[in-house]
């Protein structure tokens, strides 16, 4: 029952869900100006579905497929990366409204903090922590503080991964911080420019 019960929170909590959460709650009740459905589908397409190809591309490469999950998370890793710097490049050249644009600097400096200290630090940050705690703390913001609640999914993550052996207490809390500063960054010195109201 335990072991159910940790797949499932780690499936429901996946960060590209939490893309889809993000993007669809800015899309329903944000309010955002210029917000179309193309700059829907493109946010979509960076900060989700580029990740997602890892899985796929990892039983067509070779040298991937021979390094199992560890050469499918190192793919994705890079994938991520790479949609979140094209979001950016994207989102600056092409105009994106302000918020849309704060998003993919939330994640590109999130996902280079978590690259920082997996690759130069050489600690095991949770890359499923971060992918969490970086979009709740986008949503909290842009909400007023009303969805301060999603917070509380933390704790579940945290317990189900640990559970799972697939990460200490350390690297939970590691992977959090990697998420949640650098978002909160992103509104520190953007915040004077951005006047949303829900």
């Amino acid at each position: 029952m335990v072991e159910k019960t940790t797949r499932v929170i780690g499936i429901i909590t996946i960060p590209p869900l939490f893309v889809l959460l993000v993007v669809s709650w800015i899309w329903v009740y944000g309010g955002v100006e210029g917000f179309s459905w193309i700059w829907y589908l493109i946010t979509l397409a960076l900060l989700a579905v580029v990740p997602i190809l890892a899985y796929p591309l990892s039983w067509v490469l070779p040298k991937i497929r021979a390094h199992g999950r560890e050469g499918q998370r190192k793919l994705a890793f890079i994938l991520s990366l790479i949609g979140y710097i094209t979001g950016v490049v994207v989102g600056q050249v092409g105009g994106a409204p302000m918020l849309i644009l704060y998003l993919f600097w939330g994640y590109l400096l999130s996902g280079s903090t978590l690259a920082f200290i997996n690759r130069i630090l050489h600690y095991k940050a949770s890359g499923h922590a971060c992918g969490l705690a970086g979009p709740i703390t986008f949503l909290a913001v842009v909400s007023g503080g009303r969805l301060w609640y999603l917070f509380l999914l933390l704790p579940f993550v945290f317990w189900a991964r640990i559970k799972q052996d697939r990460h200490t207490i350390g690297n939970m809390l590691a992977g959090t911080l990697a998420g949640l500063l650098p978002t909160a960054m992103v509104f520190f010195f953007y915040i004077s420019n951005y006047h949303y109201h829900l």
